[in-house]
Order: C-alpha cells, then structure tokens, then sequence
C-alpha cells in the first residue's frame, strides 16, 4: 500500500482483498498507512518493512550497512531478497502504468 501511495497508483490504492477482513485489515489500516510512523497499528517489524519500501523508491543510494543491520534482526537473506523484489515490482509496475498513461480502472 505504501508503495501505491508512493506511485499514485489508483488500481493498487482502491484493490482490496476481502479475505483480508477476517485479519483485521480494514479502512482504518490502510489509512494508516501514510503515517505508518506514527500509528500504532504497525509493530516494529511492519514498519521496518515500510520504512524500506519508502528508502527503496526514493533514497534507494542512502541505504547502508547500518539498515540492512536493523533488516536482518527481524529477516534472513531469502526473506530480505524477497522483500526487496516485491517492492521493485510493485514499484516499477506503477510507474510503468503512469508513464505510458495506461488507464489506471479495474474491473476486479
């Protein structure tokens, strides 16, 4: 969602997964999303997770040694490539949709 935000992403921003009710995961989540921050909806590990995604899109040559310290406390190796290839994906799937002017509706 962070990264959906990031993008403008407006099918990614509206799609919501309806099996995801059942874990709580509502308006009020997505909401906080933008000040992940400040809500006390994420736990530590989520907001790393967050925190990552925002770097990755934006401050991708700040990332050091230091926050891939901090990555490997709550993640091993797999996880963290992982991670790292859902937010490149989801990254570059949005601004390939706004930079050809594919119109952003869905039919889901």
């Amino acid at each position: 969602m962070r990264i959906a935000q990031i993008n403008q992403c407006h099918i990614c921003l509206n799609f919501r997964f309806p099996e995801l009710n059942d874990a709580g995961i509502d308006e009020t989540f997505y909401q906080a999303v933008s000040h992940w921050q400040e809500s006390d909806l994420f736990n530590e590990k989520e907001k790393l997770v967050i925190e990552y995604a925002e770097r990755f899109s934006s401050q991708h040559l700040e990332i050091d040694d230091t926050f891939f310290a901090r990555l490997n406390a709550y993640f091993t190796a797999t996880e963290i490539y992982e991670i790292t290839t859902t937010i490149a994906g989801l990254l570059a799937n949005g601004r390939i949709l706004q930079a050809l002017q594919v119109e952003q509706t869905c039919t889901i």
